[in-house]
């Protein structure tokens, strides 16, 4: 009888021990038509025992723009968001075989992604800015994001979006002084 708990335990460790690591999408790129942004690099990487995760990751602080995907840990995007704040424009993790393939951004330069949002709570992700908001895919011909603030009297309101050319324009008319800010910016996912 105990010969065969140990035999079972021997076992039970031994499929511990060859257990098959997540393998992720892995890769780093600037062209916004690589492989890299669209999801269909095939550069797999088995993960260490420590990142049983997989992420995909956006950046853009300079003149390009830095798509990257590998193996993480859970924690990966609010570590990344700690690290490089503004410049870091979107991250997912997800669990599973090659699970990091969704595209980052627009399908193509026809399109764009913005993040979008309204709130009037000052403590909400809406003022704050970041990658918990929602992502919008845009019309297509629409090339803008847009973040602004509105100050009336009764209400503060901060809002995302996707915009059309005369979006901030046709708010100062609306708004007048009220519209404290409204920016534009023209890449995907810049209005963090």
């Amino acid at each position: 009888m105990a010969t065969s708990y140990l035999v079972m335990l021997v076992y039970i460790a031994n499929c511990f021990i060859h257990a098959e690591s997540v393998k992720c999408i892995r890769c780093s790129s600037t062209d916004y038509n690589s492989p890299c942004r669209l999801g269909t690099d095939e550069t797999l990487y088995e993960c260490p025992s420590d990142e049983q995760s997989c992420y995909a990751e956006y950046f853009y602080g300079g003149s390009k723009p830095l798509y990257r995907r590998g193996c993480s840990n859970s924690n990966w995007c609010e570590y990344q968001k700690n690290q490089h704040g503004d410049d870091f424009k979107y991250c997912k993790t997800c669990d599973g075989e090659k699970c990091n393939t969704a595209t980052i951004g627009g399908p193509d330069s026809s399109q764009i992604q913005c993040y979008t949002c309204s709130s009037e709570d000052i403590y909400s992700d809406c003022k704050k800015g970041g990658i918990d908001n929602k992502i919008q895919l845009c019309e297509k011909g629409i090339k803008k994001c847009f973040n602004e603030y509105i100050a009336t009297s009764k209400r503060e309101i901060w809002t995302r979006g996707c915009a059309r050319d005369d979006y901030c324009s046709s708010q100062e008319s609306k708004y007048g002084q009220s519209l404290q800010f409204c920016k534009y910016c023209h890449d995907d996912l810049c209005n963090t």
